[in-house]
């Protein structure tokens, strides 16, 4: 989505009727983004990201961890974790948050997530070793812990026998009240979640009495909303409105500062052409990150560098463009120059069939960028937009996948790797399968060095750039949004943080 095409829908804008003003203790957002279920298990992610459930640890854009529903969290040795909860905090049904509550609310992800599941050693123990405290321990040391605490995908905190006796019905489980946050569910459809103030939060009185989150796909009609003053923040914007929003009285567009996400890629390694690294380390040298952060995005994103984003300490900056290098790999494949402009091996053409989301502008500008930079090089891309990127990837026929995807594992990077890129991984989705990163990936595991492991990464970040490309962070992103007059000042929070319990207009 360019400015250019931006440009007709705003001034249609102006003859559409304006909606009622909203309450000053109200908000309205839009997301790209539908919550399909209430399901805490598959859909439970979302809850933090707009305010009603927490986790016990938060992360934060020093790349640091924070207690959240814990008061405090200690090592204990070299294997064993002390958990501390702060006391006097209830679920909005009204039930206490003990050390039972959270144990319960651990084994539960544990038993029915994949993902939280392959997180852990088989040997990791959580106890309760007191009214309102928890240890964790392993046989061998474990640094992820805090990490794991921190993702929305692993322990989000949620009353289990309140979820039990709901069993998977949406209206249920809004009215079972199974999270802390300072907004508790009222209702969930197809269109929209609302959700309203919770008096008894633990961090005092929210700000707000009602939010209501709509499901709008279209960047345009998102902006079209905020616009008729039927919304108040629109979320996950493109840095193609900016010149837009700069010309529009009442529009303001914001970022977050440069965090861990980023816009990324992975491999297919199953599947012709990748299945060859000289293709695919051809393919990350023909990319020019520069361009892609300059001109594809307005300046506003920094230029990739490295495996990780530059949030993190330990980043090796050995992500470059070299496109003769480029060449001469492909050539060496049997990717031979034809006189159309395209390579061929063996009468086929070198084609890349590209994965995106397109309720997410800025990845189809992504795409359609990459499409651009790529076919001087000889490589015919096919961008394919589809609903759900991550599901497209357990079908045949795809070569990458671009998305919003961080690299760093929440500044824990081992939980990324052995996730994506070791033969039991969950999310494998490229088949990537390299002994030595398996290796490495299960030694950073147990490391707990600072130094060590600054090494240990610094060997996985040449295995993954110079020598068996599997993944790619194309840009250092920033997450977008387009507020009204009302919330000329709201930023984006870090880690998809929208909406908290201080959350108000200007």
């Amino acid at each position: 989505m360019t400015a250019r095409h931006l440009l007709p829908a705003i001034a249609a804008a102006a003859l559409l009727l304006t909606a009622p003003a909203a309450s000053s203790q109200d908000l309205r957002m839009a997301t790209s983004f539908a919550v399909e279920s209430l399901d805490p298990i598959s859909d439970g992610f979302w809850m933090q990201e707009f305010g009603v459930g927490e986790m016990l640890m938060q992360f934060r854009e020093d790349g640091g961890f924070y207690p959240w529903l814990l008061s405090d969290l200690r090592l204990d040795g070299e294997t064993r974790w002390v958990l501390t909860l702060r006391e006097g905090i209830r679920f909005h049904n009204g039930n206490r948050l003990d050390a039972e509550a959270v144990h319960a609310a651990i084994a539960h992800q544990l038993d029915h997530s994949a993902g939280a599941r392959g997180s852990f050693p088989d040997d990791a123990r959580f106890t309760v070793t007191g009214e309102y405290e928890l240890t964790f321990e392993t046989d061998a040391p474990f640094p992820a812990l805090p990490a794991l605490l921190a993702d929305e995908t692993v322990f989000l905190i949620y009353d289990v026998a309140a979820v039990d006796a709901s069993g998977s019905d949406d209206g249920a489980l809004a009215a079972a009240g199974i999270y802390t946050g300072p907004y508790r569910i009222d209702t969930l459809d197809a269109d929209t979640l609302t959700l309203s103030r919770f008096d008894q939060y633990w961090q005092g009185m929210p700000a707000l009495e009602e939010v209501s989150v709509h499901f709008i796909s279209d960047t345009n009609a998102r902006l079209l909303a905020v616009q008729n003053d039927e919304i108040d923040i629109a979320l996950f914007m493109p840095i193609a409105v900016v010149p837009v929003i700069e010309a529009t009285p009442g529009l303001h567009f914001s970022a977050d500062t440069p965090s861990a996400n980023s816009y990324s890629t992975f491999l297919n390694l199953r599947e012709p052409p990748f299945d060859d690294p000289r293709v695919r380390r051809a393919f990350a040298l023909a990319i020019d990150y520069d361009s892609i952060a300059k001109d594809i995005f307005s300046g506003l994103f920094q230029p990739a560098t490295s495996f990780y984003a530059s949030l993190y300490r330990f980043a090796v900056d050995n992500l470059a463009t070299d496109t003769e290098r480029a060449a001469q790999l492909l050539d060496e494949a049997g990717w031979l120059m034809g006189p159309d402009g395209v390579r061929y091996r063996d009468g086929q053409p070198l084609r890349l069939s590209i994965l995106y989301n397109p309720g997410v502008s800025d990845l189809v500008a992504l795409t359609t960028g990459l499409q651009a930079q790529l076919h001087p090089h000889g490589f015919v891309v096919e961008p394919r937009g589809v609903p759900d990127t991550y599901a497209a990837y357990g079908e045949p026929g795809w070569n990458a996948g671009v998305h919003n995807q961080s690299s760093g594992g929440n500044g824990v990077p081992e939980l990324f790797l052995r996730r994506h890129f070791t033969p039991d991984g969950d999310r494998n989705y490229g088949g990537y399968d390299n002994p030595e990163i398996t290796e490495l990936a299960n030694r950073l595991s147990t490391t707990t060095g600072e130094a060590e492991r600054h090494q240990l990464l610094e060997r996985i970040q040449t295995i993954m750039i110079e020598e068996d490309v599997g993944f790619l962070i194309l840009v250092d992103s920033r997450l977008g949004v387009v507020s009204n007059d009302r919330y000329a000042s709201y930023r984006p929070g870090f880690y998809f943080f929208n909406l908290d319990w201080q959350t108000q207009p200007d």
